[in-house]
């Protein structure tokens, strides 16, 4: 007995039909994990829920007047800070970079300069912004300061 190519049939058994689920309250397939009917069942519907969603939340935010600037704001290096720093040396000179290598400020940046504390090293100052009372006190101890 010889099997021949065009004698082969299919079995109808080995492979069933996919069945096309959601299409109508019918045989096949029903709602489709949708429940029965209401807006969530319907095309579109979940969209327009999360619409409605979406603007009770940006109701619901409080409305911050004004802005916060995106510029870094200067670090403050108070004057107890620069003397402790400088105070075994007779001369000094304060830059932002020389504060960075001592440790009084975090990153490279602006920096400005104001009191709290006493003055006893002479230091000068330079690329630093400096209130009226610490240029004050560094002038008094001897020291300069260049804009």
């Amino acid at each position: 007995m010889s099997t021949l190519a065009h004698a082969l049939k299919k079995n109808t058994l080995s492979r069933r039909n996919r069945t096309r689920v959601g299409r109508g309250d019918s045989k096949h397939g029903n709602y489709c994990g949708r429940g029965i009917k209401g807006q969530r069942a319907r095309t579109g519907g979940s969209n327009r829920i999360s619409r409605r969603s979406l603007m009770m939340n940006l109701r619901n935010l409080p409305k911050n007047r004004g802005f916060k600037s995106l510029a870094p704001k200067a670090y403050t290096v108070t004057l107890a800070m620069l003397s402790s720093a400088f105070a075994g040396k007779a001369e000094g000179r304060v830059t932002p970079h020389s504060l960075l290598k001592l440790g009084l400020i975090a990153q490279y940046g602006a920096v400005k300069i104001v009191g709290g504390g006493e003055m006893r090293s002479k230091v000068s100052v330079a690329g630093c912004a400096v209130s009226p009372s610490a240029k004050e006190a560094i002038e008094k101890a001897g020291g300069s300061v260049k804009a």
